[in-house]
């Protein structure tokens, strides 16, 4: 499994470039400057993660950017693990915005099974906005965590859910500086 460090670099260049690189880590992300797609190391190949909307359903959300689902105002993103993923990561790109706002992220049930895990890394700006709340099930669901950044340095915030079967649980969470 790849390190934290390893998850947050993001790789870019040509399709070329790409599968000239050795040494890839399980799990790790390359933005394709050729097909302007992420794409994510997983079994050995590179699986491509372009997703559209706030709905995830492939192993990385991934944003117009390729760095991450961006979060910009107060919507909602869901995060659903397809059938036959075991665990997920996700990476999110918070901004700070025009003002104080609030942006929700839920982990959909819909086909998790009880063991199924996710793990989200949120980069924060150096700020107070925005608050990020994660819940399960739906926007009115359960609250799982409170995330707001911090508004003299940028960081990353991780968190570690399981599934029980019935509803996502915070297992672990903790604040990283870049």
């Amino acid at each position: 499994m790849a390190t934290l460090a390893a998850l947050l670099k993001l790789n870019k260049g040509t399709t070329a470039a790409r599968t000239a690189l050795t040494g890839v880590l399980e799990g790790e992300p390359f933005f394709d400057t050729t097909t302007a797609s992420l794409l994510v190391y997983s079994g050995g190949v590179w699986v491509n993660t372009a997703a559209t909307g706030s709905t995830e359903t492939n192993a990385y959300q991934s944003g117009t950017d390729g760095a991450g689902a961006l979060i910009t105002s107060t919507a909602t993103t869901t995060i659903t693990l397809a059938t036959t993923d075991l665990t997920k990561t996700v990476n999110l790109v918070a901004t700070s915005g025009a003002g104080v706002f609030t942006h929700t992220v839920v982990l959909a049930t819909t086909s998790a099974a009880a063991g199924d895990r996710a793990t989200i890394m949120l980069a924060l700006p150096a700020s107070a906005n925005p608050t990020v709340q994660f819940r399960t099930t739906t926007s009115g669901g359960t609250m799982l965590a409170t995330v707001t950044g911090d508004p003299t340095a940028a960081q990353y915030w991780t968190g570690n859910f399981v599934f029980n079967g019935t509803a996502w649980l915070l297992i672990q969470s903790s604040y990283q500086s870049p």
